[in-house]
C-alpha cells in the first residue's frame, strides 16, 4: 500500500506548509464525519420529539446534535496529528508486528483514545448546560428538567462548541507545524505506523 494507492498522504504533505489548506483539509474530514452521523441522530431526535410532543426540547436537542460535533471533532483530530498512523489493513499490521510491535501498540492507542478525548471535550461543552439545569430546575432533586428552559441550557454548550472548534482548527495546525518532520516521516513510510 504505497502513496499512489492512497491520496491522503499527498494531500496532508501539501497541507503541512499552508495553514489555510491544512484547515480546509481538516474541515473536509470533519464534514464527512459530521455527515455520516448527524442526519441519523437528527432523525431520531425528530421522531422522539414527535412522539413526546416537546417542540422546544426537540429543537434544542437538534441544535446540540448539529453544532457540538463542530467543536469536538477538530479537537479529536489533535491526537492523529500529533501521532499519525497510516491506514493499513489489519492483516498487514499483523504481518509486520514483530519488527514493529510498537506500531500495533501505537495503532491501538490511536484507534481508542479519540473516543476518550471526544467524551472529555463533549462533557466540557455540556458542563454549562448541566449547571443551568441545576439552577433552572423547579424540582428540588433536579429529576425533571423544565422543558421551557432547555433552550437556555443548550445555548452555552453550542457557544462553547463553536469556540472550541475555532481553537481546535487553529491549534491543529500548530501541532502539525511543531511535529512536521515526524509527520512527514510517517507519511513517507506506511509501515512506520
Amino acid at each position: 500500500m504505497g502513496r499512489s494507492s492512497n491520496p491522503d498522504p499527498l494531500r496532508a504533505t501539501a497541507a503541512l506548509d499552508e495553514a489555510t489548506l491544512f484547515r480546509r483539509l481538516l474541515l473536509a474530514k470533519t464534514m464527512v464525519l459530521w455527515c455520516l452521523v448527524t442526519p441519523v441522530c437528527v432523525l431520531v431526535a425528530l421522531i422522539n420529539g414527535v412522539l413526546t410532543e416537546r417542540a422546544v426540547s426537540t429543537i434544542s436537542t437538534i441544535f446540540l446534535i448539529v453544532i457540538v460535533p463542530w467543536g469536538v471533532l477538530p479537537v479529536a483530530a489533535w491526537l492523529g496529528i500529533a501521532y499519525p498512523y497510516s491506514p493499513l489493513t489489519l492483516r498487514s499490521r499483523w504481518k509486520h508486528r514483530k519488527p514493529h510491535a510498537s506500531m500495533l501498540w501505537r495503532w491501538g492507542i490511536l484507534i481508542t483514545h479519540p473516543f476518550g478525548l471526544v467524551t472529555l471535550v463533549g462533557s466540557a461543552a455540556m458542563a454549562p448546560s448541566l449547571v443551568l439545569w441545576q439552577l433552572l430546575s423547579t424540582d428540588e432533586y433536579c429529576q425533571k428538567f423544565p422543558y421551557r428552559n432547555f433552550g437556555y441550557a443548550v445555548a452555552p454548550a453550542c457557544v462553547f462548541a463553536i469556540v472550541c472548534g475555532a481553537v481546535g482548527y487553529r491549534f491543529a495546525f500548530t501541532i502539525a507545524t511543531k511535529r512536521r518532520a515526524r509527520i512527514l516521516e510517517f507519511l513517507e513510510d506506511p509501515l512506520k505506523g
